[in-house]
């Protein structure tokens, strides 16, 4: 990991505040999500941080009786809010960088009501992987590895999200 660009460079393309806008004008009004961050209602409106510390919610169903209230930091996909999108899971900056961000993450999560919060294609050992662990543990939450699959990092090292989706083609 240590070798990796993703561990210098914050955010990833589907972290970027360009990519959550993008999916926040998209998710936002959807009947399945419930946005639990700042209060405006047009995502090109909110702010890089209150982006990237948003957090919003869903329901399921779980073996066809169990309602579930599930937690996902703001732009990541779930099963009701798909995405394109499968890259490895940062905070914003690096739990180096600031050791304590994912902790009042968390701690501010515990603040909207649900039954688990889901960080989905997070990087198992990386600086992010550990700064979730440590604050669950300070939080007193457990913490359950749902599944393993495989992702990828898009490097956008001196590029700008246009940039590189000007380059993608038309695949």
């Amino acid at each position: 990991m240590e070798n990796s660009f993703l561990a210098v460079e914050r955010p990833g393309l589907f972290r970027s505040s360009a990519w959550l806008r993008a999916w926040g004008k998209a998710w936002l009004d959807h009947p399945a999500v419930s946005w639990c961050g700042p209060a405006q209602s047009d995502a090109s409106d909110l702010p890089v941080e209150g982006i990237s510390a948003g957090i919003y919610t869903t329901s399921e169903t779980l073996m066809s009786f169990f309602p579930v209230q599930n937690a996902y930091p703001f732009g990541a996909s779930c099963k009701s809010v798909p995405a394109i999108r499968s890259e490895y899971f940062q905070f914003p900056m690096s739990p180096e960088a600031n050791p304590r961000w994912c902790e009042g993450y968390l701690k501010n999560a515990l603040s909207i009501r649900w039954d688990r919060f889901v960080f989905s294609d997070v990087l198992v050992d990386s600086p992010d992987h550990k700064s979730i662990l440590a604050a669950a543990r300070l939080q007193k939450l457990s913490t359950i590895k749902g599944g393993v699959e495989n992702t990828y990092g898009v490097n956008l090292q001196g590029k700008k999200f246009l940039d590189y989706v000007k380059g993608l083609g038309k695949n």
